[in-house]
């Protein structure tokens, strides 16, 4: 299974993201508004900075505090929902459409492992990939999806395939 991030810790960044899109906020208040402890804070809020989609502060004023804002790069903060839209479609397909989760899983992971074969050695992009989606299912997996016993995956998913030139 693929290490996908629980979808309430993507909640808990979201909310403190919304709160500091209305206005820049102290460690105090973020605390109050959200509700979260302060390990469950820390972590968010350090998870955020370390992504780069929210900041620290120094703010002088009569009493010079520090306050938690919006980072000023927009496409940070674009990069970060896209990141929350995709790991929570994800989390959506596992749990109600497993065999599209499987099929997804399957591509992606035979795609990924040709990508790096096709940097280190000069390969048949095509033969390698297909050698790799057999490579990148269990016998169960192959089930869930219909794959009758003895049919590799590669030989029963070829009729749908399009496969561009080898390189």
């Amino acid at each position: 299974m693929w290490p996908w991030q629980d979808i309430k810790k993507e909640d808990s960044r979201d909310k403190i993201v919304k709160l500091l899109m209305e206005k820049p906020l102290t460690w105090t208040e973020l605390l109050d508004q959200t509700g979260f402890s302060s390990e469950t804070l820390k972590r968010n809020i350090d998870s955020l900075r370390e992504r780069k989609v929210i900041e620290k502060k120094l703010v002088f004023t009569e009493k010079d505090h520090v306050v938690y804002t919006i980072t000023s790069n927009p496409e940070k903060i674009l990069q970060e929902f896209k990141s929350v839209a995709f790991d929570m479609t994800v989390q959506y397909i596992h749990e109600f459409q497993p065999s599209v989760y499987i099929a997804i899983k399957t591509f992606m992971i035979a795609f990924l492992r040709t990508k790096l074969q096709a940097q280190v050695v000069a390969i048949d992009i095509n033969s390698a990939f297909l050698k790799n989606l057999d490579n990148s299912i269990t016998p169960d997996e192959a089930n869930v999806l219909g794959v009758p016993s003895g049919v590799k995956f590669s030989e029963w998913i070829a009729p749908y395939l399009t496969l561009g030139t080898s390189s």
